[in-house]
């Protein structure tokens, strides 16, 4: 499979905006789910267009350092040759689809067609993808009738017709609701399971990292912040530049009051609401707590931090 590697890597736009991304060095293990986050305009999509050698080779602009995509330099490699490992989706679909299709399959198709596949094969990778992103009923649909989330979904399952060695995701979840970015994510997660390696940007840092091997934070065109989850999380300062999902914040505020032991911070609600059920549940069986089911309180609860917390306070002020 596909390693990636940054060495020193700088880029200006030609708009002479200042460096958008500087001094990035890293190394991306084949096989492994890197998350990357960070507030508006600190350079993650640039990050991202120097992957599939959009950078250097559409967008003007000065390069320094070596970008290699499994052993090959991207500024010597062509953005078709890269394309046979890379696949990229952008945030608007709308940048991504042909527009000269009538139909999803044959939007999906479309690049299988110019690799020159026999007709069975595009026809059946074109299915399969549709099938993955859970829009094959939309297979004769015309892609300008469909949603923003459809729209997405369809260029997602374009990219993974091609089979890539790398998937690159630029905020794939903006045009979907929170049922659609978690299905998203689940499909991704799916793909790195399957040995693909995967770099997805999101803020939706909720859904996205119970997935992730491996997370960096952007901030001012630098790698601000590199390592597990769970490492960058409980990093001092790290929710000045990124929003912390709410169940690290109940997670923290747990620890912080003492109502649960140190250890690794939870990154679902779901693992919050667990490390606490038994010490909750103990003591609605002593019956002490003040509610008959405060763990399900909690859960109702899950969507807001702030009232999460002040219902797992209340129940343990009732034991």
């Amino acid at each position: 499979m596909t390693r990636i590697s940054f060495e020193n890597v700088s880029w200006e736009y030609r708009t002479g905006e200042g460096l958008a991304i500087s001094n990035v060095d890293l190394d991306i293990e084949s096989g492994s789910f890197i998350g990357i986050t960070g507030p508006s305009d600190a350079g993650k999509s640039t990050f991202c267009r120097l992957v599939p050698g959009y950078i250097p080779h559409y967008f003007d602009g000065d390069l320094e350092g070596s970008v290699r995509v499994g052993g090959r330099e991207v500024s010597e490699a062509s953005i078709g040759e890269l394309a046979e490992r890379v696949g990229m989706l952008f945030e608007n679909p709308f940048d991504q689809l042909t527009g000269a299709s009538t139909t999803v399959i044959e939007e999906v198709a479309f690049g299988l067609e110019n690799l020159g596949l026999e007709r069975e094969t595009i026809v059946e990778r074109s299915v399969e993808s549709l099938r993955r992103v859970g829009i094959e009923e939309l297979i004769d649909r015309n892609p300008q009738r469909l949603s923003g989330g459809q729209s997405q979904r369809v260029a997602l399952a374009s990219v993974l017709a091609m089979a890539p060695d790398v998937l690159v995701l630029d905020e794939p979840t903006s045009q979907l609701d929170p049922h659609g970015a978690e299905a998203v994510f689940e499909i991704v997660a799916g793909m790195k399971d399957q040995g693909y390696t995967v770099i997805v940007v999101s803020q939706r840092l909720d859904r996205l990292t119970p997935h992730l091997d491996r997370l960096l934070v952007i901030d001012e065109g630098e790698i601000a912040h590199d390592g597990t989850p769970q490492e960058v999380f409980t990093t001092p300062g790290v929710e000045e530049v990124v929003d912390v999902p709410q169940s690290v914040r109940i997670g923290r505020r747990l620890r912080e009051e003492e109502y649960v032991d140190s250890g690794g911070i939870p990154l679902t609600v779901g693992a919050a609401i667990e490390e606490l059920r038994p010490q909750i549940e103990s003591a609605a069986d002593g019956g002490s707590a003040a509610t008959a089911d405060p763990v399900a309180e909690v859960e109702r609860s899950a969507n807001d931090p702030r009232v999460a917390f002040e219902n797992v306070h209340h129940v343990y002020e009732g034991v």
